[in-house]
Order: C-alpha cells, then sequence, then structure tokens
C-alpha cells in the first residue's frame, strides 16, 4: 500500500520481491518487480499515484545453472532515483494468493 508518492520530474522508484536460499542474500533472485514514478521517467502515458499494487509470485527462483530452486528467505528491496526530497512512503505484506 503505497500512501504517500512524490512524483514532479524524474523519481523513479522499482520495488523489487527478492529470494534467497541463504539468509545473508549473499545470492539473491528477483522474484517480482513493479516501477512507480513520473511518467517520462517509466515511459508510460501517466505518472504512478499513491494506491495498492499488487505483486504476484512464487517463491521459486531459477539458478544459474537453470534450476528451479525455492527460496527460503524472501524480502522487498527499494531501488530510488532521480530528484527524490519526500520519497514514497509505503508497507508492503506477503500473503498467499487463494
Amino acid at each position: 500500500d503505497v500512501t504517500a508518492l512524490e512524483i514532479a520530474t524524474n523519481e523513479r522508484y522499482a520495488i523489487k520481491v527478492e529470494g534467497a536460499e541463504a539468509s545473508s542474500f549473499s545470492t539473491n533472485y528477483e522474484l517480482a518487480s513493479r516501477v512507480l514514478g513520473h511518467s517520462s521517467v517509466i515511459q508510460d502515458t501517466q505518472s504512478s499515484t499513491a494506491g495498492r499494487y499488487v505483486l504476484k509470485f512464487d517463491n521459486v527462483g531459477q539458478t544459474a545453472d537453470n534450476e528451479q530452486k525455492p527460496m527460503r528467505y524472501l524480502r522487498v528491496r527499494y531501488v530510488v532515483s532521480g530528484t527524490v526530497s519526500t520519497g514514497m512512503t509505503l508497507t508492503a505484506h506477503i500473503a498467499e494468493d487463494k
């Protein structure tokens, strides 16, 4: 749930769900991602707004040797770029899709 989102000219926010076999995340796998931001940066007709964004994923990652392995550890990672002053406020939840 994104409750605040600064969008002025060049802000870009990537929200990523990453999985790993080890708690250190020494090797991690991107399981899902969503990019929010100004329309000129995310190449969309409209800039992103606050609201609920759902990223569907499973906890299986494809390793470098093309094996499908379950990821025991999950995290949400944010990659922010542009001229950001107030940024983004959000709460992330992981739930089973029924």
